[in-house]
C-alpha cells in the first residue's frame, strides 16, 4: 500500500505527517485567489487554510 503522506518534521518526539491531498488543496486555494483577487489575496488564503489545519 503505498503511502500518501509527507513528513513534515517532529514536535516534542512525534512526527507530524501531511497528507499528499493536503497540499493540493493548498495549491488550488492559492491559484484560486490569485486568479480572483490578485496577490495579497492569495496569501490570505493560503493563511486561512494554514489556520484551520492547527486548529
Amino acid at each position: 500500500m503505498r503511502n500518501w503522506s509527507i513528513p513534515a518534521g517532529r514536535i516534542f518526539g512525534i512526527e507530524i505527517r501531511v497528507h499528499l491531498t493536503f497540499l493540493f488543496l493548498l495549491f488550488f486555494v492559492w491559484i484560486t485567489e490569485f486568479e480572483a483577487h490578485g496577490h495579497a489575496s492569495a496569501g490570505r488564503g493560503l493563511a486561512l487554510v494554514g489556520i484551520i489545519f492547527l486548529s
